[in-house]
């Protein structure tokens, strides 16, 4: 169970987040029936081999968080990532020891966005595929439908408006669970 720090937190994150989506290189939600789960879609960098491509992936926060880390994994096959495996960087489980609660889900987005540029060898999560593989996956990127979210690449309003209207049940969710907090937090039964 989340404690109330996380739940607080992560609620506050959601809300900045979705009161800043202009020009915003991804969407992130949490799951409707796990608040410490959360989806996330990324674009892919600009000039370079995963620009067409959008990435789906998780992240999974503990209870205590922020004072942990999160495990962050793909479910997106990209060329840079493996998919359903947990990703090692210093914002995740793997680090714990360089975790900072000051990093938020935001900027552990836009860092992991920009770590498509970077090349890695042997480190957990990573793969090495030809530039020709990584465009491929970019482009194979629209096809995949996440089977937890049901999110998909469609571009159609009605899936937009979909998606738009699962990000606003979040937010609701997370309303009423700091209502519950607080009450819990002020001794209310």
């Amino acid at each position: 169970m989340a404690s109330s720090a996380a739940i607080k937190r992560l609620s506050k994150e959601l809300v900045e987040i979705e009161s800043d989506r202009e020009d915003c290189p991804f969407q992130v939600y949490p799951l409707e029936d796990n608040f410490l789960i959360w989806h996330f879609t990324l674009k892919g960098p600009v000039d370079s081999e995963y620009e067409a491509g959008e990435y789906h992936g998780k992240i999974t926060f503990p209870a205590d968080y922020p004072f942990a880390p999160p495990s962050v994994m793909f479910l997106t096959p990209s060329g840079r990532f493996d998919t359903n495996v947990k990703i090692c960087l210093s914002f995740t489980g793997f680090h714990p020891e360089e975790w900072r609660p000051a990093w938020g889900v935001r900027t552990m987005l836009l860092s992991l966005r920009e770590h498509f540029r970077v090349e890695d060898k042997g480190s957990v999560g990573f793969v090495n595929m030809t530039k020709a593989e990584r465009q491929k996956a970019a482009r194979k990127s629209h096809d995949f439908v996440c089977s937890t979210c049901g999110y998909n690449m469609d571009k159609s309003p009605e899936r937009r408006a979909e998606r738009k209207c699962q990000t606003h049940h979040g937010i609701i969710l997370v309303l009423l669970m700091a209502v519950v907090v607080f009450f819990i937090a002020h001794g209310y039964q």
